[in-house]
């Protein structure tokens, strides 16, 4: 090998015969990569909801029956002393069964630096939002 020519990376070829000897997988290499993947996604998601406190001054979430694929903040309705009152705008995106909807939520939001850590990385993205009667 020549001592100047760069180290080639990865793993060598099995020679075939080697190949013949070793059992075969009881599920296809896909299912592999889309279970590794999904572990890659799990742990990022973990990774980002442990920081939550620390990348936000608050968090609300709310489960949709479709998925939302764009939001807009709109006017701000009301002040107050710890929360504002602003309207949001979500459109949900359906399978066609039934038309797609525009959906006006009228959001209070704590001011910044108001809510404890402790409380925003509690959130449960899996159980009914705290801030069903809001108008969502």
């Amino acid at each position: 090998m020549d001592p100047q020519a760069p180290k080639k990376r990865g793993r060598k070829p099995k020679p075939k015969e080697d190949k013949k000897d070793e059992p075969q997988p009881s599920q296809p290499k896909m299912k592999d990569s889309k279970r590794s993947h999904h572990h890659s996604v799990d742990d990022k998601y973990t990774q980002w909801k442990s920081l939550v406190p620390v990348l936000y001054d608050w968090l609300a979430n709310h489960n949709l029956v479709w998925p939302s694929l764009s939001c807009r903040w709109g006017p701000q309705l009301e002040q107050a002393t710890y929360k504002n009152r602003q309207r949001l705008y979500l459109s949900e995106q359906t399978d066609g069964s039934v038309p797609n909807t525009l959906v006006i939520a009228n959001c209070e939001v704590v001011k910044p630096r108001v809510a404890a850590a402790e409380h925003i990385s509690q959130f449960n993205e899996e159980a009914r939002s705290p801030f069903e009667h809001l108008g969502l």
